[in-house]
């Protein structure tokens, strides 16, 4: 399935973080659990904060790293952060709601 692709990428990239302390790996990470959660059919409370994220990143003036952080700062300045236990939490997140989506399937007889 789509969705677990984007799943196993965005862990894989979390993983990667991890070794290279590398920020910008962050928002790669938050894109795939975003498309993940799109390729399950899944609009939630979830998908709309990882939507802004990468609307802010998109239209952002200002983006750098600070102590293993990606900063996103917008033209007046407030920031928004990212790390590696956010994100952590977003895959995770996506994971239980991607379940229970499967489940509903099965459930549905679909």
């Amino acid at each position: 399935m789509r969705a677990d692709h984007h799943l196993n990428v965005a862990a894989e990239l979390l993983k990667m973080f991890t070794l290279a302390e590398e920020p910008k790996l962050l928002l790669a990470c938050v894109e795939q659990v975003r498309e993940a959660l799109r390729g399950a059919g899944i609009i939630s409370p979830l998908a709309r904060t990882l939507d802004t994220i990468i609307r802010k990143h998109r239209e952002s003036p200002m983006v750098f790293s600070r102590r293993e952080k990606l900063v996103i700062c917008d033209d007046r300045y407030a920031m928004e952060t990212l790390d590696g236990n956010r994100v952590s939490r977003f895959l995770e997140q996506a994971r239980t709601e991607i379940g229970g989506a499967h489940e509903r399937e099965l459930f549905a007889g679909r």
